[in-house]
């Protein structure tokens, strides 16, 4: 992913080559010559036009019954005046297996770059159906340069799009992360912080965007410890949190928490003179990654 957020694959379906330039420039002078020519075939049609209706009054002042002549066209039977639309081409594939292959991932679009390598990677598509939509099975599993392992299974279905199925996230480690969520927190976690789920998807297409649930029977993290990236003091030890029974309505854009259990945590609070707690501190980021200094919040809210 490029630093404007273009994906360099995409590249492979545009036009190019030698013949680019010479299709382009012909396409430019044939819009150079498009408004002359128009023009002549505006006067030429209007010359045709006038000695058409000329002889069509003569015609019908000799003979009184021309205007019971009908369009033979129009007596036509039904399926010779009309065309039907051919049915798309379609493409049924019983399965089609990938196995170990390699993905190098790079996103220059960050602050701070993110780069990774996918390996293996495993996919096997069944009962794949291609015509006026893509339909079929699928399941895949990969594994991250740091172990970390991700396997889904389902259904998908494309125009209109939607999707069902199962996802789950093994000891991903959450800071590699950062470029991500840096952008909204200044927050760093350690090296040692996983976090594992299982989740239950059903997804599709909604004239509001997208639709659907996701529920996660089980999320987990261990070893989570955070600390103040700009000050560097320690925010938080939580050595273990387990959520369950956790329900993300993407239609409502509601999220329903069942369960939240937190074993031996341990939070490092600090209120500083003007009031703001180091916790909240680390977290009060705006989108674009900045945030105002709180004695300028004080001020302007006086």
């Amino acid at each position: 992913r490029e630093e404007s957020g273009a994906i360099n694959l995409a590249r492979l379906l545009s036009p190019a080559g030698p013949g680019a330039a010479a299709e382009s420039a012909g396409a430019a002078a044939k819009a150079e010559a498009a408004p002359e020519k128009a023009k002549d075939e505006s006067v030429e049609a209007a010359t045709d036009k006038g000695m058409n209706e000329t002889a069509q009054a003569g015609t019908e002042a000799q003979d009184p019954d021309a205007d019971k002549i009908t369009d033979p066209a129009a007596q036509l039977p039904e399926k010779q005046a009309g065309t039907d639309q051919p049915s798309p081409f379609e493409l049924n594939v019983y399965a089609l297996e990938i196995g170990s292959g390699v993905v190098e991932f790079e996103d220059k679009s960050l602050a701070q770059p993110f780069q990774t390598r996918l390996s293996p990677v495993n996919v096997k598509l069944e009962n794949l159906a291609v015509g006026k939509s893509i339909t079929g099975k699928y399941s895949m599993d990969l594994e991250t340069g740091a172990k970390e392992k991700i396997a889904s299974s389902g259904e998908f279905s494309v125009m209109p799009v939607s999707a069902a199925g199962q996802l789950a996230l093994s000891d991903v480690k959450i800071s590699r992360y950062a470029p991500y969520y840096s952008q909204f927190a200044k927050i760093d976690a350690a090296p040692e912080g996983a976090l594992s789920l299982k989740a239950e998807f059903q997804i599709k297409e909604a004239d509001s965007g997208v639709g659907g649930s996701v529920t996660l029977p089980q999320f987990l993290v261990r070893s989570l410890s955070l600390t103040d990236s700009q000050s560097g003091e320690k925010m938080a030890d939580l050595p273990e949190i387990k959520i369950s029974g956790t329900r993300v309505d993407l239609s409502k854009r509601t999220v329903s928490t069942g369960t939240v259990k937190i074993e031996n945590g341990h939070l490092f609070v600090k209120r500083a003179k003007d009031g703001s707690l180091n916790l909240t501190r680390g977290l009060a980021q705006d989108i674009a990654g900045t945030s105002e200094p709180a004695e300028e919040k004080a001020s302007t809210s006086e």
